[in-house]
């Protein structure tokens, strides 16, 4: 069964989303360079197609689902936070996901996103549960270490 999302959007975000075309990738992704020559034309054609997104991803349990949901939540409303976030409606191995989104050649919106939600929720998000995913990885289908990247 699939995972729904609820989701809320900055209203103070004035940067557009493009739409996403995977042909726009398909030849770097089927060029035979090493993988982490392959990540940074990744990034690149993205930051060119206006196509920078990414989300910082909290894995949390039910005891702290709603205090993380309504902080993020909160923050990204009054324009403290990325552009977006989004929250699952279903656990998965045990967690719920909670997702901050913000434009990754942004840097130090990124890594200001980052500290935030490490000195908030310290004593909640353990490392392996606070991640950073590229959104072009999820629209090309790379999970795991599919062509090199990770």
């Amino acid at each position: 069964m699939k995972n729904e999302w609820i989701l809320i959007e900055n209203p103070f975000s004035t940067r557009p989303y493009s739409r996403f075309n995977k042909h726009d990738y398909k030849t770097i992704l089927e060029n035979q360079i090493k993988p982490e020559c392959k990540q940074m034309c990744l990034f690149t054609k993205a930051i060119e197609k206006d196509h920078a997104v990414g989300k910082w991803m909290l894995r949390v349990n039910s005891k702290h689902r709603k205090k993380v949901w309504k902080w993020v939540k909160t923050n990204t409303l009054n324009g403290n936070l990325g552009c977006s976030a989004n929250i699952s409606k279903r656990k998965c191995r045990g967690r719920y996901t909670i997702c901050v989104h913000n434009f990754f050649d942004e840097l130090d919106d990124t890594i200001r996103i980052y500290n935030e939600l490490k000195k908030q929720f310290e004593d909640v998000v353990v490392n392996e549960e606070l991640k950073y995913k590229p959104d072009i990885y999820g629209y090309l289908n790379i999970y795991g270490k599919r062509y090199g990247i990770k």
